[in-house]
């Protein structure tokens, strides 16, 4: 069994840029311009607000880092030793939320207490290499 992975045309321009590609290449025989859209400078510049007014980031995602690889490790490391099936699959799951009541509560309010920081470490994450998505309650991320 495999696994497709998606890369969104964002990351693929980001991409492009990063490897000094021309202004267009051509993806699934369309033609992708590679140049940044004012909209990427919006969202860059909103992830990097949030990040700035969130005191304590810079520890708390390198804590995140140092258990999300040592999650992949651990996981890696069965499947050398061990017959198993393939855990590329597998995934480090950060819970977010819990539905308590009729509201719900942030699991680390400190820390990620809302949408927008769960999205900029997500994106963050991304940009380390990592495949985010969200479920209701958590943060799922693969390699």
């Amino acid at each position: 069994m495999s696994r497709t992975s998606t890369v969104s045309t964002h990351e693929l321009g980001s991409a492009a840029r990063a490897l000094l590609l021309p202004e267009e290449v051509i993806v699934n025989g369309k033609k992708r311009k590679t140049a940044a859209t004012p909209a990427v400078k919006v969202a860059n510049d909103l992830v990097e607000d949030v990040i700035h007014k969130w005191k304590g980031f810079g520890g708390f995602f390198a804590k995140l880092l140092e258990d999300v690889e040592a999650h992949f490790k651990v996981m890696s490391d069965m499947k050398l030793d061990k017959d198993l099936p393939d855990l590329s699959l597998d995934e480090f799951v950060l819970p977010l939320w819990t539905e308590e009541g009729q509201t719900g509560v942030w699991l680390d309010a400190s820390n990620v207490g809302s949408g927008a920081r769960a999205r900029a470490l997500a994106l963050r994450l991304e940009e380390k290499g990592c495949n985010c998505s969200f479920s209701d309650t958590a943060l799922h991320v693969r390699r």
